[in-house]
């Protein structure tokens, strides 16, 4: 059981992790250059998505180890070596769409709730964090435009 939490944990912190530099990266990035700055939001929502893409990777691995290992469970409806399926089984429960089409038993049913739980949580600080930007572009914007109408 401790291999399986230190699987779990490892796979959360490469996560918030990630999340977290590129977060951080991507404002500083928009600071610097003025291109960026123009499409930003869309910057912003294709990084955040290829960071999603890679957590679920992070996840995939941790299942993989876990299933390579026999102890924990088995993933129902999945053939063994299936690394899209894994790949597949990982996303939707990342996003907790849960299609129900494979389903883990044992030990794999808490990684799976774990890997929802993180997906949910880093999912809402992507939309709070592309919220705060578009904010920001709002008020500036309104912003230029009481300028503009002042100076008019």
């Amino acid at each position: 059981m401790l291999f399986f939490i230190f699987v779990t944990i490892l796979a959360i912190m490469a996560s918030v992790l990630l999340h977290l530099v590129g977060s951080q990266r991507l404002v500083a990035l928009w600071d610097q250059n003025a291109l960026l700055r123009r499409w930003r939001i869309a910057v912003l929502v294709i990084v955040f998505i290829i960071i999603h893409m890679i957590e679920i990777g992070f996840f995939t691995v941790g299942i993989s180890v876990l299933l390579q290992d026999g102890g924990y469970g088995y993933l129902e409806g999945l053939g063994t070596h299936d690394v899209g399926g894994l790949i597949y089984y990982s996303a939707i429960t990342y996003t907790t769409v849960g299609y129900g089409d494979i389903t883990p038993v044992g030990d794999l049913r808490l990684f799976a709730a774990i890997e929802a739980l993180t997906g949910m949580v880093l999912v809402g600080w992507t939309a709070s964090a592309i919220f705060t930007v578009m904010h920001r572009i709002w008020k500036d914007q309104q912003a230029e435009l009481m300028g503009q109408r002042v100076e008019g």
